[in-house]
């Protein structure tokens, strides 16, 4: 059942009903095989009770694999494999839910990471490139009804210079392009911001706005 308790309001200044929404309860990690054991319990105001065990298996010195394993009231819900370097810095994981959704990684050597996330009950795939700075360089969403790719372009200071967006054949639909005009301190003084899309054909981008600033130095 729903339980009920009075309780003092001081924003209202009154007394009234606190209706039980849900109740979590923590348990102490255990050890056992050489793996990590959590459990925890959720009641919610019916008093039904949801019960989450989550198993962690230490990382192996010889492989750099280690694994954790959650299950909700005796079933699968997550299976999450990483792998580590030498040092100890996870470079892959691949995480997978129950109903077949999913989150994989990896870093590669020169420091880009690729990401690749599926959601099952949309059948939606998810494409990411970071670069080592952690600046997105593309991004593809893909699912039966859908297509988008957005790339990413940036100058050596690390700002945004361009974003573009193409269909599923590869053909450029849109793009913002982004210019910078600095000072011999190398801080800018003008943006100047540009747009270009598929009905201008072959004509150059269209200005959108220009920002300038003044910058004293003492």
């Amino acid at each position: 059942r729903t339980k009920a308790k009075t309780s003092y309001d001081p924003v209202c200044g009154k007394w009234g009903q606190v209706t039980l929404i849900s109740k979590t309860k923590n348990d102490f990690p255990s050890r056992s095989g050489g793996a990590t054991v959590s459990t925890s319990q959720e009641a919610n105001g019916d008093g039904a009770v949801s019960t989450t065990e989550t198993i962690d298996e230490s990382t192996d010195p010889a492989t750099g694999l280690s694994r954790q394993t959650t299950t909700k009231d005796g079933e699968p819900y997550t299976d999450w494999l990483i792998q580590r370097d030498i040092s100890g810095k996870p470079v892959a994981d691949a995480l997978r839910f129950a109903d077949g959704s999913f989150n994989e990684r990896e870093v590669k050597p020169d420091g880009t990471t690729v990401e690749h996330k599926y959601w099952a009950p949309t059948k939606t795939h998810t494409y990411q490139t970071t670069d080592a700075h952690n600046r997105v360089l593309e991004v593809v969403n893909d699912s039966p009804g859908d297509y988008t790719k957005t790339t990413f372009r940036y100058d050596e200071a690390g700002r945004q210079t361009e974003i573009a967006n193409y269909d599923r054949s590869g053909k450029l639909l849109r793009k913002g392009i982004t210019e910078y005009q600095e000072d011999v301190n190398g801080n800018w003084i003008e943006q100047k911001e540009s747009d270009w899309d598929v009905t201008l054909g072959n004509k150059p981008p269209k200005l959108g706005s220009v920002n300038r600033r003044t910058i004293t130095y003492y």
